[in-house]
């Protein structure tokens, strides 16, 4: 197989947890078999932008270099977060980490993020090993809006615009529950009837009429939060991916009452401070991306847009909810965290997941990254989960502990072992998720529903909750 390295970058090729090696102009992977060649201008031939393999050799080392940097720096503005009540970014992974001497030697590796990067004539594309359908059924199901039947179908092979709109649109959905939101507004009219408070030099001007200028407040959808959810409904007319809500679109255009707002204005729009709409937060800051159409902007890189996401984070919060629906007895990360001695401050420990049952309590883990069925967990992880262990049985008992894994695996597979932590054996647990393959089309979703019911009897089984 022949591709120019300009298309390979920008076409869904690179994926997310994988390195690949270009030697001598043969690009290899550790995720497939399969080699590509990368083509390369023939002599006389007219230089073009999907020709100039300098070039996006280039792009590559230059914007890589400057979006990690800007990662490490501020992640929390950088990323799209699935869910901000919930997490706190914890990955030291970047984008995209590339190293050598040109287009036809060099190794890149990326990590949990997916998403892209474009600018002028380049973009850089980094999928989601297990697809497409895999991130909008655990965008669904771990929302607790579950439309995965009928999830619209226009996708941008250019980037990751879709993503961010299907999720715009399942926590628009998941809002809506609540109706529009409405606040007091301030309003002065002339009325029959006395209403609010009556303008005293105005009364006595026209007190023949019998007729009151009055202020008063009352609720109104017409508001900065309604109006800035209308203007994405009108820069998406057309898409398909929110064409199944067009009575929802109505309802905002109608309540904005034909009142325009510029983009600073809405831009501007404060989160809801209501307790009862506080839901509609996090469809504001989505709007808000939307809107700029520059998803996120990295640093003096004016002509730079991206998207990046982080899908180990939403794989987390994933496993945490088909859990929790299954009655597991799950705590908050956060509630119950402890902490440990640096030498210079109190780190906090925070696994991802921490349940109990009347056996005891349970430690895990969730990772994206692949499992390395060869050495087994990385040495890191490891370590990290024994101090975790140490940590929570000083007062717990800890009954099982381990680490869950998506898998390319046919079936769901658990390996359990015993570790000792001073003399106490407790059971270890590698959890392994099946996910389908795409190319199982409109199954994908009852296959991935029937996994997870599956890993979950196992689990209980496992761990003797049933």
């Amino acid at each position: 197989m022949e591709n120019w390295i300009s298309n390979i970058i920008k076409n869904g090729t690179l994926v997310d947890n994988q390195q690949y090696f270009v030697r001598d102009g043969l690009l290899m992977s550790t995720g497939y078999n399969s080699e590509i060649r990368l083509k390369a201008k023939a002599p006389g031939e007219h230089k073009k932008s999907w020709n100039d393999n300098e070039s996006v050799w280039w792009f590559l080392i230059e914007k890589t270099q400057a979006i990690n940097t800007q990662l490490s720096e501020d992640k929390e503005s950088k990323l799209v977060f699935f869910n901000e009540k919930e997490y706190e970014h914890n990955s030291d992974n970047d984008f995209l980490s590339v190293s050598g001497y040109n287009p036809y030697n060099f190794t890149a590796r990326s990590g949990n993020i997916i998403g892209y990067v474009k600018n002028n004539n380049y973009s850089l594309k980094i999928s989601s090993r297990f697809g497409d359908q895999f991130l909008k059924y655990i965008i669904a199901d771990a929302d607790g809006f579950l439309e995965i039947e009928n999830y619209g179908g226009q996708e941008n092979n250019e980037g990751f615009e879709w993503l961010l709109i299907y999720l715009w649109k399942i926590k628009l959905k998941r809002a809506l529950r609540l109706g529009l939101p409405k606040h007091y507004v301030s309003k002065t009219q002339t009325l029959s009837k006395v209403k609010g408070t009556v303008v005293t030099v105005d009364y006595f001007l026209t007190k023949e009429q019998a007729k009151y200028k009055c202020t008063y407040r009352e609720h109104s959808y017409n508001n900065l939060t309604v109006r800035l959810i209308a203007s994405v409904f009108e820069l998406l007319k057309g898409n398909s991916l929110v064409s199944d809500m067009h009575q929802i679109r109505s309802s905002f255009l109608i309540a904005t009452e034909g009142k325009r707002t510029n983009i600073k204005e809405l831009l501007a729009t404060k989160k809801e401070s209501n307790p009862f709409y506080q839901e509609y937060n996090e469809v504001i800051s989505l709007s808000k991306r939307i809107i700029k159409n520059d998803v996120a902007t990295f640093g003096e890189l004016s002509s730079t847009s991206a998207f990046l996401f982080d899908v180990s984070m939403l794989f987390e919060y994933f496993i945490k909810k088909l859990l929790t629906r299954n009655n597991f007895k799950m705590l908050s990360k956060f509630n119950s965290a402890l902490s440990i001695e640096t030498g210079a401050y109190e780190r906090k420990l925070q696994p991802d997941l921490l349940f109990e049952d009347a056996n005891g309590f349970y430690v895990f883990d969730v990772k994206y990254k692949a499992f390395d069925e060869r050495y087994g967990v990385k040495r890191e992880d490891l370590f990290q989960l024994h101090t975790y262990i140490g940590q929570y049985g000083n007062n717990n008992k800890v009954s099982g502990c381990g680490f869950i894994y998506p898998s390319r695996e046919k079936e769901n597979k658990i390996i359990t072992k015993t570790i000792n932590t001073m003399g106490i054996g407790i059971p270890f647990h590698i959890c392994l998720l099946a996910i389908p393959d795409e190319k199982d089309g409109t199954n994908f979703n009852k296959f991935f529903k029937l996994k997870c019911e599956e890993f979950v009897i196992s689990l209980k089984e496992k761990l003797n909750t049933i």
